[in-house]
């Protein structure tokens, strides 16, 4: 479907807002908290979480942090992409969903992985649930949605933890997820090293009770009739073990685009360290699911 661009509005230091209408002033599909929408723009295919509040009918509300050795997407939508514009959307679609059968949440999000968490935040307020979140950036300057979030600092429920490029510095996440409390779900979305550190840390915690989503910076060219990759897992039966003697089982389906480039990263991703292919693509993990690739 095409949307317009109402607005683009400055989050945060490299990072842009842009809010996503219907041309006609019609309302949108529903979204889940956690749904991501692919976009297509200057001939890429991204994958973008959306932040806004699930109650919203009107916009579709997605963060873009502009890399700095980026020459797709990101750069595109920085550079080019302006408030009036209009732009290839598709429907919001969910492999990041909040558990209903959780009594706690504690969601960790680190730089722009912050955009799915946001829109949890909203729908777990909507439902008086209770729920925790640390929220790791690099400085304050760097921390999309600060203004926003400061109230729940007051009411105990954030934490913002400023690193300055060392993760020393920062949360430790090992701390932070050891000897969960009954009936909490874990999610977490971020970098690779935040990703590496919070599936090492949760490896005790009860099946089913962990959910995260990889992203990456990588680019999809769309060329013909090339589609992305997509890569998706079902529920592990034992949940990743430490690197010596446990080994988590994911068993994933994979369909390449229609130049059937091989794919065979998914079990790499697991590790810890994470391993990436020398050209990696977007993928979504999660404990409790299965389906298409995303983008916090």
């Amino acid at each position: 479907m095409q949307l317009r661009v109402r607005s683009i509005t400055y989050l945060a230091e490299a990072i842009n807002g842009y809010e996503l209408v219907d041309p006609r002033g019609r309302d949108l599909p529903r979204f889940e908290a956690g749904a991501h929408i692919e976009l297509r723009v200057g001939g890429f295919l991204r994958q973008y979480s959306l932040w806004n509040d699930p109650a919203e009918r009107r916009r579709y509300c997605i963060a873009v942090l502009r890399e700095s050795e980026s020459q797709g997407g990101s750069q595109y939508l920085h550079e080019t992409v302006r408030a009036g514009d209009l732009v290839e959307v598709s429907m919001p679609r969910n492999n990041f969903p909040l558990d209903a059968t959780a009594a706690r949440h504690l969601l960790i999000a680190g730089g722009i992985g912050i955009a799915p968490i946001i829109s949890m935040i909203s729908e777990l307020r909507r439902r008086h649930a209770e729920f925790e979140v640390h929220y790791c950036t690099r400085s304050p300057e760097k921390t999309a949605f600060r203004g926003e979030l400061e109230p729940l600092v007051g009411e105990q429920r954030l934490q913002f933890h400023h690193d300055g490029g060392n993760p020393a510095h920062g949360l430790d996440i090992a701390a932070a997820l050891r000897d969960p409390v009954p009936g909490t779900h874990l999610y977490y979305c971020g970098p690779a090293p935040l990703m590496a550190a919070a599936a090492q840390a949760a490896v005790e915690w009860p099946p089913g009770t962990v959910h995260c989503e990889y992203f990456t910076t990588a680019q999809e060219r769309i060329l013909g009739d090339d589609r992305p990759f997509r890569v998706s897992s079902q529920e592990a039966a034992a949940i990743m073990r430490s690197r010596s003697e446990r080994r988590s089982s994911v068993s994933c389906s994979v369909a390449a685009s229609p130049s059937g480039l091989p794919v065979n990263w998914a079990i790499a991703a697991l590790a810890s360290p994470p391993i990436l292919p020398a050209n990696p693509i977007t993928a979504t993990r999660s404990w409790k699911g299965t389906g298409a690739n995303a983008t916090c």
